[in-house]
C-alpha cells in the first residue's frame, strides 16, 4: 500500500453529499482468543466469512471489500465465484485499525468517486443485508456524516462514513477501531440492530450461537 497523506480532518470539515457507497467486511483477525479459524466457522449452513460477505452485495452497495490477513490463501477460496475484491493486510498482528485502513485505502483505489463507506466485521451474525441497506437510507434521510448501528446501550459497527472521515480512518493505530470517530462527529445518527452485541470471540460465543441458530 502506497503512503498517504494525512490530512486533518475536524467538525466543521464534514460536508455531506448525497453518492455512492461501498462495504468494507474486515476479516483479517488472527482469532487468537478463539483458537480456531473464525472466518471459517459455520453457522446455518455457511462459514461466517461467506455469509457476511453475501449480505454486504445483498445491500447491493457499489463496491465491496473484504480484508483478509495471513490466512488469505484459504480465504480466498471461501470467496470465489463472488462479486467483491480483496485486499491483503500482510500486518494483521498490529490490530483492527490497520484493516480499516488497508480497506478504505483498497476501496478508494478501486473507486476514486466513492462518498461513503460501512465498516463491518464478519463475526457479527446478525447483521442483515436489510440493516445495512438501513444505514444507506438513514444517511440518504439524514444527510449525516455517520450513521452507526445501535445496540446493547452503546454505538457500534456496522457504521456508515462520509468520505470526510476517511482520513481520520487512516490515521487510527493499533486495536482503535472506526468507534473512536463517533464522539469526534457532529450529526451522527444511530440505527437500532437487534442482537447486534452477539459477536464471536470465544469458543463459548461459538457454541451458544450454534445451539440458537444450527451449524
Amino acid at each position: 500500500m502506497k503512503n498517504k497523506q494525512i490530512i486533518k480532518s475536524d467538525k466543521e470539515s464534514c460536508d455531506v453529499n448525497t453518492g455512492k457507497y461501498g462495504i468494507i467486511i474486515l476479516a483479517a483477525g488472527n482469532s487468537i482468543r478463539l483458537g480456531k479459524d473464525k472466518q471459517m466457522l459455520r453457522v446455518q449452513g455457511e462459514t461466517l466469512l461467506k455469509r457476511s460477505s453475501k449480505k454486504a452485495l445483498a445491500a447491493k452497495p457499489d463496491q465491496v471489500v473484504v480484508v483478509l490477513g495471513e490466512k488469505a490463501h484459504l480465504h480466498q477460496k471461501e470467496l470465489q465465484g463472488l462479486d467483491l475484491s480483496i485486499a491483503l493486510n500482510s500486518g494483521s498482528s498490529e490490530g483492527i485499525a490497520s484493516s480499516i485502513r488497508i480497506g478504505i485505502d483498497h476501496l478508494q483505489s478501486l473507486y476514486p468517486a466513492i462518498e461513503y463507506a460501512i465498516i463491518m466485521l464478519c463475526d457479527q451474525p446478525y447483521v442483515t443485508s436489510g440493516h445495512l441497506k438501513g444505514l444507506i437510507d438513514l444517511q440518504y434521510q439524514s444527510k449525516a456524516k455517520i450513521v452507526a448501528s445501535f445496540y446493547g446501550g452503546q454505538k457500534g459497527v456496522p457504521a456508515l462514513f462520509h468520505r470526510s472521515c476517511f482520513p481520520r480512518l487512516m490515521e487510527l493505530k493499533g486495536n482503535s477501531g472506526a468507534k473512536q470517530l463517533f464522539a469526534d462527529f457532529e450529526g451522527l445518527e444511530t440505527l437500532a440492530l437487534s442482537k447486534g452485541e452477539v459477536d464471536i470471540d470465544t469458543m463459548e460465543d461459538y457454541l451458544n450461537l450454534i445451539d440458537r441458530l444450527g451449524v
